[in-house]
C-alpha cells in the first residue's frame, strides 16, 4: 500500500469521524504494517468499535463473569505491556476513590516508575527501589512492581498482574461504597481508565470518546421513619488532567404505605448525565426535561 492511499484513509476518518472510516483507516494500516494484528486485536477487546469493525467477528467475547481479568489476560496474550498497563489504570482508579495507601508517597512513587518503565522514560531498578520502599498496606502496588520484577530480561508475569488487579479491584469496590459508589459505576470506572490509558499507546492516537468520564454515585438511603430518601450525585471527569468538570445532584423520595410498602416515588434535580454521540457534550435530564450542555475543549 502506498503513503497516498494510507493518507487518504485518515484523511477521510479525520473529515468524517465516523465509526467506518477509522475502520478503513485501521484496516489500511494493517496492511501497510504501521499496525500489528496484534495491536488491533487488543485494541478490539477494549471494546474499541473502529477495532471490532476492522476485524468483524475474529475476536472471541470476554466471559461476562469477571469482565476485567479476562480482558488483562487476553491482553496479556497479544501485549504483555498493554496488560500491565491496564492493571496500572486500574491501581490508578482504587487511587481515585480514596485508598489511603495511594496518598503515600512511596505508594504512587511506585507506580509512577512502572508508568515511566512502559512508557520507555525509565528503568527496572527504580521499580526495584520503589517495591522495596513500599509500605505493607500497598499489595496491590507492590504485586504491580514484582510483575514486571519477576523475570529476567523485562518479561512482565501474567500472575503478578493478576493479583494486582484483584487488590485494587476490592479496594476500589470497598472504598466507593463509603462513597455510595455501586459495583457497576466502579466497574465501569475500571473499564474507562484502562481504555485510555491503553488505546493510544496501541493504536497510536487517542479516540475522542476516552477524554470524557461519567461517574454517577449513589448516597445512603436516609429519611425520616415513614419516608425514604436517596441522593444521587454525576461527576463529568477530563481524564488528562484527572479534573471534575461537572458536578449535579438528583434525589429520589417515597412514603411508608403501611402494608403495601414504600409506595411509588418520585425524583427531582438531576435524574440523567450521558455523554452526547459527538463527545462535546454531556445530555443532562433534570425533572425529567432533557439539555445539553458542552464540554470543555
Amino acid at each position: 500500500m502506498t503513503d497516498g492511499t494510507l493518507r487518504e484513509a485518515e484523511r477521510r476518518w479525520t473529515e468524517s469521524g465516523s465509526v467506518a472510516d477509522e475502520a478503513g483507516y485501521l484496516r489500511a494500516r494493517l496492511r501497510a504494517g504501521t499496525l500489528p494484528p496484534a495491536g488491533l486485536e487488543a485494541a478490539a477487546l477494549l471494546g474499541h468499535e473502529a477495532a471490532l469493525c476492522a476485524l468483524g467477528e475474529s475476536v472471541e467475547a470476554l466471559e461476562d463473569r469477571d469482565p476485567t481479568r479476562a480482558l488483562v489476560r487476553g491482553l496479556y496474550e497479544r501485549d504483555p505491556r498493554a496488560a500491565a498497563r491496564a492493571v496500572l489504570a486500574a491501581c490508578r482508579v482504587a487511587d481515585r476513590v480514596g485508598h489511603p495507601w495511594a496518598r503515600l508517597d512511596a505508594a504512587r512513587a511506585l507506580l509512577d516508575a512502572v508508568e515511566a518503565w512502559l512508557a520507555g522514560e525509565g528503568g527496572l531498578p527504580a521499580v526495584l527501589e520503589g517495591v522495596a520502599k513500599v509500605p505493607d498496606d500497598a499489595q496491590e502496588a507492590r504485586a504491580l512492581g514484582l510483575a514486571l520484577l519477576a523475570r529476567e530480561g523485562g518479561a512482565i508475569e501474567l500472575r503478578g498482574l493478576l493479583r494486582s488487579l484483584e487488590l485494587a479491584d476490592a479496594i476500589a469496590r470497598f472504598e466507593a461504597r463509603w462513597s455510595g459508589a455501586r459495583d457497576a459505576a466502579v466497574a465501569e470506572s475500571f473499564l474507562g481508565a484502562i481504555r485510555f490509558a491503553v488505546l493510544p499507546p496501541l493504536l497510536g492516537y487517542a479516540p475522542p470518546a476516552l477524554r470524557w468520564w461519567v461517574l454517577a454515585l449513589q448516597g445512603a438511603p436516609s429519611g425520616g421513619l415513614y419516608e425514604l430518601e436517596v441522593k444521587s450525585y454525576f461527576q463529568v471527569i477530563d481524564r488528562r488532567s484527572g479534573e471534575v468538570v461537572r458536578e449535579y445532584e438528583g434525589l429520589y423520595e417515597s412514603s411508608y404505605a403501611g402494608s403495601e410498602g414504600y409506595s411509588e416515588g418520585h425524583s427531582s434535580g438531576v435524574s440523567s448525565v450521558t455523554l452526547a454521540p459527538d463527545m462535546r457534550h454531556v445530555i443532562v435530564i433534570e425533572n425529567d426535561k432533557e439539555r445539553r450542555e458542552p464540554l470543555p475543549k
